[in-house]
């Protein structure tokens, strides 16, 4: 089957690997999409994380990528009872299926699998456990896989937001430019936090901004004098750092108080932060189960409050791995989504 892999750090093409097996407590899944994660797959292109199973490969061995997958069951294990043929699931993978020779998620390739994670808790076995098995969810009809595949961002940001307890009416700072950025803004106003203040470095990034909700958006620092009184006043209180870069984790601290909150997103393991700033009592991480977000974030988008379509720049075919991911590296995709 086809895989988007990288072999060597900053390159990615298409491999061809075969179809995993499903294992008892497994089904099988025809993955119809899968995105590209800005953050974590770039990461792992360019070996920035530690570990073999964090892209710490040796050079020359592959690493299949991709963890931002839907698509549909059509296979299910003899003891998996939480999944059914014709079921649409998040987050299929390839994890653990080639041993030796390829490593990480695998999502962006032609068939994956899920775990019954349920089956496997109550019947007690004793089998290694994916990391995301409490992740492998089934879609209500009406959202299809496109859509699924970015729904897994939209579900991170928004749990990231509750787990933030964003209040009506109180102001919140974002830090970051990205998709998951302009996730937060829309969220945020969604549940009616005011002012939301966006901090950025390029000027042509505010419209997307204030089409999602912001209310204002800073280059610099440079500060308008309605934030301007909001700092002098004790700061904003609660800042988002969407980065994952110590120059971003300094302006959430300076933006947020002395009495504030900052709570880091692009915290993924393997990034390496100052010690003065990650230490720093006002920085607050907590990892966003997204999986409590699904049957909320689902609801969004049937009604009509949520379009996974506007944050998508770019959806491609898996051929055109490496200009997919080139797009991302440059900046010049929101969400990129490859179709298999």
């Amino acid at each position: 089957m086809k895989t988007i892999i990288s072999s060597n750090p900053g390159q990615v093409c298409l491999g061809n690997i075969p179809v995993p097996k499903p294992g008892k407590y497994e089904a099988l899944v025809k993955i119809e999409a899968c995105a590209i994660c800005n953050h974590t797959d770039m990461m792992f292109v360019n070996r920035e994380f530690g570990g073999p199973e964090g892209g710490g490969h040796p050079e020359g061995v592959p690493i299949n990528l991709g963890h931002e997958s839907c698509g549909v069951v059509i296979e299910v294990g003899e003891k998996c009872r939480s999944f059914k043929v014709g079921d649409r699931v998040l987050r299929a993978h390839t994890w653990g299926h080639y041993p030796g020779g390829i490593g990480s998620e695998g999502g962006m390739s032609e068939y994956g699998v899920v775990q019954d994670y349920a089956a496997i808790q109550e019947d007690g076995a004793d089998i290694p456990l994916n990391y995301q098995a409490t992740k492998h969810q089934i879609l209500p009809q009406g959202i299809d896989s496109v859509q699924g595949a970015v729904m897994i961002t939209l579900k991170e940001t928004w749990q990231t937001l509750r787990n933030f307890d964003i209040k009506p009416g109180e102001p919140l700072g974002i830090v970051g430019t990205g998709p998951v950025a302009v996730c937060f803004a829309k969220f945020a106003k969604l549940m009616g936090a005011s002012p939301i203040v966006v901090f950025g470095r390029r000027k042509d990034h505010e419209k997307k901004f204030k089409d999602a909700g912001a209310d204002l958006y800073v280059v610099g620092d440079d500060f308008p004098n309605e934030l301007q009184k909001i700092i002098t006043d004790g700061g904003l209180g609660k800042v988002i750092e969407a980065v994952g870069s110590d120059s971003a984790l300094k302006m959430c601290l300076d933006v947020a108080g002395e009495k504030g909150t900052v709570q880091l997103y692009g915290a993924a393991p393997g990034l390496k932060w100052e010690d003065s700033l990650r230490s720093d009592p006002r920085v607050w991480v907590k990892w966003p189960d997204e999986e409590d977000a699904n049957e909320e974030m689902a609801k969004l988008i049937l009604e009509g409050e949520v379009n996974p379509y506007e944050y998508i720049s770019h959806v491609l075919q898996p051929e055109d791995c490496q200009y997919g991911f080139d797009l991302v590296k440059k900046h010049n995709a929101t969400k990129v989504v490859f179709l298999f």
